[in-house]
């Protein structure tokens, strides 16, 4: 019983390696650099897939801004300004009832997967918040999946192009020998 259960665990390796082998020898340099490409992007993807993000929050007290549409500019401390990290809001006037020059008595910046946005901000009368962390979890897992196929359906295409080719480079030798 348990010869037959790793007889069958070395068939199965041995015909992977085969079927590798075969994929190796047949496909050109260009679609390995696809493949490479391939393991490189899903290396990447792997954490967002599985939930495992990394967020980090920063938080700066006492931030004068000036808010224009869409947009919040101001300086955070002696060295960094609100646009160096990521000014943009994505709502009107940021949330706030106007255009103009707002007191903050804090500003917190979330950087999920390395991406910085603003989170939220506080004036003396009210906080609000900026981006939902679960929307955009969201929008990063689409987008890591979507990534993940789009690379995966190249590989297959391109290794049945290059089969393609070889059977076409196969008909040509054979009837160039007919020819003779």
């Amino acid at each position: 019983m348990i010869k037959r259960f790793f007889t069958a665990i070395n068939q199965i390796i041995l015909l992977l390696k085969k079927a590798l082998i075969h994929i190796y020898t047949t496909i050109c340099p260009g679609h390995k650099m696809v493949i490479l490409l391939y393991f490189i992007l899903f290396y990447q993807a792997w954490p967002v897939l599985f939930d495992k993000f990394t967020i980090e929050y920063q938080t700066y007290k006492n931030v004068d801004v000036i808010v224009q549409d869409y947009r919040m500019n101001g300086r955070l401390n002696k060295y960094k300004t609100i646009q160096q990290i990521n000014n943009k809001c994505y709502y009107k006037h940021c949330g706030l009832l106007k255009n103009g020059e707002y007191k903050l008595s804090e500003i917190k910046f979330i950087t999920i997967q390395g991406k910085e946005e603003i989170f939220s901000f506080c004036t003396n009368q009210q906080c609000f918040l900026n981006i939902d962390i679960e929307r955009k979890k969201a929008n990063l897992r689409y987008e890591a999946k979507l990534a993940a196929w789009v690379a995966l359906c190249l590989i297959i295409i391109s290794y049945i192009e290059s089969l393609v080719g070889i059977r076409n480079e196969r008909r040509k030798k054979s009837v160039s020998n007919i020819h003779l």
